[in-house]
């Protein structure tokens, strides 16, 4: 199973969890990664397009580790396997 949702917005993740338990039962694994990607050479990201990649790679995958890795423990099974990349457009050239 493959979400792709905008997964820095909570409510996404609660609704998104629910629903995959509800269809699938607890998972044994779970591959999380929330990736932030912009079509854009990495000299031309502004501070703020560069904030909204670090939100979604590190606080997307937070949320979701937190909250799935609640209900994992409480079940008292399954494994965690987080990647973090935040993917950017070719870096400078010269």
């Amino acid at each position: 199973f493959m979400l792709v949702k905008p997964l820095h917005i909570v409510h996404f993740i609660l609704e998104s969890i629910n629903s995959c338990l509800s269809d699938f039962s607890i998972p044994q694994v779970v591959i999380n990664n929330a990736a932030g990607n912009f079509i854009s050479p990495s000299e031309k990201l502004s501070a703020n397009a560069f904030r909204t990649v670090t939100d979604i790679v590190l606080n997307g995958t937070a949320y979701v580790t937190l909250e799935i890795g609640k209900r994992l423990i409480k079940a008292e099974k399954g494994d965690l396997l987080n990647v973090d990349l935040p993917s950017l457009s070719p870096t400078f050239k010269g």
